[in-house]
């Protein structure tokens, strides 16, 4: 997934004409999946605490982490980044079918969530992990509304 990852970067920075090679595409793309990883860690602490200093912070000591940042810069065919920005992702979209009211956004967020469990599938095989994690998680919650609810 790496490398598509590459030439995808590699094919947007040619036709926007910019004179780049494709180890520089490899090259940014642990800086690109970085961003992405604060700001879905910034996003998921805004749901959980509603709270945009809260969620600033949260994005900042991801980032700035230093074992994050020692594995995550220069670095090329190395998918450290992965193991972050996934799980991240995947837990993300789960919260988000348990917040959401609307049945449109609990569908759209099971769709995150399987595409980026697939996703994660193709780039670690430890994926099961946070899928049986999180799975476990989901029936604790459905156990505890049914009980909450029988006990009104």
């Amino acid at each position: 997934m790496h490398l598509i990852a590459g030439k995808l970067l590699y094919d947007v920075f040619r036709s926007s004409k910019m004179d780049v090679d494709y180890e520089r595409g490899l090259f940014l793309i642990p800086l690109l999946l970085s961003v992405l990883t604060v700001i879905t860690s910034f996003f998921v602490t805004r749901l959980l605490c509603r709270s945009n200093r809260a969620a600033f912070f949260s994005g900042l000591a991801v980032n700035l982490s230093p074992l994050f940042l020692h594995r995550t810069m220069g670095e090329w065919l190395d998918t450290d980044i992965y193991n972050v920005f996934f799980p991240l992702l995947i837990f993300s979209a789960f919260l988000f079918v348990f917040k959401s009211h609307s049945t449109k956004r609990k569908i759209a967020g099971t769709a995150t969530f399987a595409a980026a469990c697939a996703l994660f599938a193709s780039v670690w095989q430890g994926w099961w992990f946070i899928f049986d994690l999180l799975m476990l998680c989901g029936c604790i919650f459905f156990l505890n509304d049914y009980y909450a609810e029988r006990k009104d």
